[in-house]
């Protein structure tokens, strides 16, 4: 190479723009991410059943194996897809029926879940299965999903299912409030599972058809390469590969009927 050649090149780096030095050096240092010695915090948005069922046993291993690491959970409000779209979050954790544009953000399935009807084991009403007309008639513990409605009530809507609607709550309440009473409730059946050391419910088959659920991870794509980002997104799938096993049969529902055995 000549002497002028030589030249032209320290003088292109020389002038090279602060700003595009300032990208490079930012993303040289996003070259490694070591979880047992890393400190950083990320913000999360979540339900409160996805903070019970998925990242409370995550936060454990964490706990072991990233003492540095903070995470802020934070349940879904108005603004989450704009939030998103605006990289103020690093990972949303929401269901696929309910953030319906899932498909502008890069995203991956997590899990699915059914729901139950449930009821507390002493409720004199129910007896080993459920009738759609008792469904409608019982006392009813509906359940929301922040501002908007919950897949479960959603479906029900669809099929034009009446309730007898007395409390209306946040799907993490809803096993704690159900107990002791006479009403009914369709749950997320591994929420029902997770919290059953603190209620005293019983777990029936429903008497309609439901859809499952299908909980999706979201990030914005300017975290695609972000191995902080990556490593958070890997244990999530393996924390929700763990928690995604076969679930104990429940009693039947046998239709039109209710009756006790």
């Amino acid at each position: 190479m000549s002497d002028v050649s030589c030249k032209r090149r320290r003088d292109t780096q020389a002038e090279e723009p602060p700003r595009q030095r300032n990208i490079e050096a930012i993303l040289a240092r996003r070259v490694d991410f070591h979880p047992a010695t890393a400190a950083r915090t990320f913000t999360v948005i979540a339900s409160d059943y996805c903070s019970l069922t998925l990242f409370t046993p995550l936060l454990s291993r964490l706990a072991a194996e990233a003492p540095g690491v903070r995470l802020k959970i934070a349940p879904p409000a108005g603004d989450y897809v704009e939030r998103l779209r605006r990289n103020q979050v690093d990972v949303v954790v929401m269901p696929r029926e309910v953030f319906t544009d899932f498909g502008s953000f890069p995203h991956q399935f997590l899990f699915s879940d059914r729901f139950v009807c449930a009821v507390d084991a002493n409720n004199p009403d129910v007896g080993e299965t459920i009738s759609l007309e008792q469904f409608s008639s019982l006392p009813y513990l509906a359940t929301s999903c922040g501002h908007e409605v919950s897949p479960a009530e959603a479906q029900l809507d669809q099929l034009g299912i009446t309730r007898n609607t007395e409390v209306t709550t946040a799907f993490g309440l809803a096993p704690i409030l159900l107990s002791d009473t006479r009403m009914i409730a369709l749950l997320h059946e591994r929420l029902a599972r997770t919290m059953a050391h603190q209620t005293s419910l019983r777990l029936l088959e429903p008497p309609m058809p439901l859809l499952p659920i299908n909980q999706l991870m979201l990030w914005n794509a300017h975290a695609e390469a972000d191995p902080a980002h990556q490593w958070l997104r890997q244990e999530l799938m393996a924390m929700a590969a763990e928690l995604d096993g076969p679930q104990p049969e429940l009693e039947p529902t046998r239709p039109g009927t209710g009756q006790h055995h």
